[in-house]
């Protein structure tokens, strides 16, 4: 992997988990808006609220150490794979 589709990956899978993240705190304030039965007028500031909120930074810190642990494992796998393709001179069998 080339450190410009590493940075892509990276990107991407940040991407991915902060709109999880965004997609339940949405769904969090359409379930209060069910309960209730009333609309709030200003669910962009409770949106805003829900992100600076205790789950969702948490959310946001286990999706970091997951992707460091994915691109982890990518290269372990990257350095697997260029033994198998050129395995290194050992002992003859």
């Amino acid at each position: 992997m080339t450190k410009q589709q590493r940075a892509a990956l990276e990107g991407l899978l940040r991407e991915h988990i902060k709109l999880q993240a965004d997609n339940l705190m949405l769904k969090r304030i359409l379930s209060r808006e069910h309960e209730t039965g009333k609309a709030m007028k200003d669910w962009r500031a409770a949106f805003g609220q829900l992100q600076q909120s205790e789950q969702y930074l948490r959310m946001m810190a286990q999706g970091e150490t997951d992707i460091q642990e994915a691109l982890a494992a990518a290269d372990r796998n990257e350095v697997i794979a260029g033994f198998l393709k050129n395995p290194p001179d050992g002992p003859a069998n």
